[in-house]
């Protein structure tokens, strides 16, 4: 198969990113997975401001391998961004990953059914794409797929697989994710909740307050009648 013909499949397997059910709530800055993702990313950049020497960068698609500073994870591609859309990397017709080099992709493949299989590309045109790329690698990072992730050449998005980023001051992360979450939309007690529960922390609730703790820290939150972060502090202890 040439060029030509590569590209002309590509186009016959594209599909526009309004016409895949569900999957714009994956890109909601307060969707549980977005939330996790936030928390998980942070504790990423802390481990490698704590413990990885200053240094170049490496990656290797067919190695499984990203190298930061020093340090070899284990990591797979997951996609690649275009100018308007996105290819998945299991799908890529250049790289020809093996299921062993993209089990990030297929095992997303299996939770996500609609967006993936049988698909290449996704399109996205009119929305920012930088956004959905981050937002795409947070879903894989959100649903465990893997502890972090780093997009390469501003193209080539890489998730750190599972059991290699320790998980450090997750209710300081927690606080700063419903930031993030707030700047666009109020995040919600089922949202917070079911991060809370992906991420192992224990919570209880009090009426309409509800109290999260570990490691010495508390986040005390607050919701309105309509069931969003009204209020919230984090102290210690």
């Amino acid at each position: 198969m040439n060029k030509e013909q590569l590209y002309k499949e590509l186009a016959e397997n594209t599909v526009s990113i309004d016409n895949l059910g569900g999957f714009g709530h994956f890109l909601d800055e307060t969707n549980p997975y977005a939330i996790v993702a936030d928390v998980r990313q942070r504790s990423f950049d802390r481990f490698l401001d704590g413990t990885v020497k200053p240094g170049g960068i490496r990656f290797d698609p067919f190695l499984r391998e990203l190298e930061m500073r020093g340090r070899v994870f284990q990591a797979e591609l997951i996609g690649s961004l275009g100018r308007s859309d996105w290819l998945w990397a299991h799908k890529n017709p250049f790289l020809k990953l093996s299921d062993e080099q993209s089990t990030v992709c297929r095992a997303l493949a299996d939770k996500w059914k609609s967006v993936v299989l049988g698909v290449m590309c996704v399109d996205f045109p009119g929305q920012d794409r930088m956004l959905v790329q981050h937002r795409l690698a947070g879903v894989c990072v959100g649903l465990g797929l893997g502890d972090a992730y780093y997009v390469a050449n501003d193209s080539q998005t890489y998730v750190i697989l599972p059991g290699q980023i320790p998980l450090t001051d997750p209710l300081t992360d927690i606080n700063f994710a419903i930031d993030d979450a707030l700047f666009e939309q109020r995040a919600s007690q089922k949202n917070i909740a079911m991060a809370l529960d992906m991420l192992a922390i224990p919570f209880t609730k009090q009426g309409d307050i509800w109290f999260a703790e570990r490691e010495g820290k508390k986040l005390r939150m607050k919701f309105d009648a309509a069931g969003f972060v009204s209020e919230r502090q984090l102290v210690m202890g």
